[in-house]
């Protein structure tokens, strides 16, 4: 899922359940991206993403297999980035 706030910051967010830790783990060290956050209260864990080069890294990884309707907030943040890089 991914956020934008009104100071126009991104950041991705990835929850999946307290069993996958171990797959949010290895995302996240192959990728070198986030952090991951668990949260045992909930029972789940959260691959947190926020910094801007990462979530470049993974919109560029993810690009092309997704479908709508998460395929158009992927097109909104890669408008996004090109109103950012102009």
């Amino acid at each position: 899922m991914l956020r934008t706030y009104k100071s126009k910051a991104l950041a991705c967010f990835a929850r999946a359940k307290k069993n996958d830790l171990p797959l949010a783990d290895y995302l996240q060290k192959l990728t070198k991206c986030g952090t991951v956050i668990i949260k045992p209260e909930r029972g789940y864990v959260l691959w947190q993403i926020q910094d801007i080069i990462s979530i470049f890294t993974i919109i560029s990884i993810i690009n092309g297999f997704m479908k709508t309707p998460k395929i158009e907030a992927v097109n909104r943040t890669i408008d996004w980035k090109i109103i950012i890089l102009i």
